[in-house]
């Protein structure tokens, strides 16, 4: 199974699962609702890390931090479909950032 596969699979589970959220809501509405649900779960990875310099620390659960970026996952591929970003051009735009991102760096940016 390859990106295009799981990104698929996402859209057609979203359907499925959620007839009425697809039908009765909006694309941008969608598209709102998907990123309020990643901002949500990078906050429980978040939570999952020793992010309070107060506080004693504790062991780091790597399987549940693993867990939960993988919902962040499934919410992104939610907002990539729902903007009709598909995984070629998610790849094309992201290494066109990268080389962006790595040119800034190299100029002082």
């Amino acid at each position: 199974m390859d990106l295009l596969d799981i990104f698929e699979k996402q859209r057609r589970l979203q359907f499925a699962c959620y007839p009425d959220f697809m039908s009765i809501n909006t694309r941008e509405q969608r598209l709102q609702d998907n990123l309020k649900h990643i901002i949500h779960e990078v906050i429980e990875v978040e939570r999952e890390t020793n992010f309070k310099h107060w506080k004693q620390p504790t062991r780091t659960d790597w399987d549940n931090i693993k867990e939960e970026l993988v919902d962040v996952f499934i919410f992104f591929m939610n907002a990539c479909n729902e903007a009709h970003l598909t995984p070629a051009e998610l790849i094309d735009m992201t290494i066109a950032k990268q080389k962006i991102n790595e040119d800034r760096k190299m100029s002082g940016y």
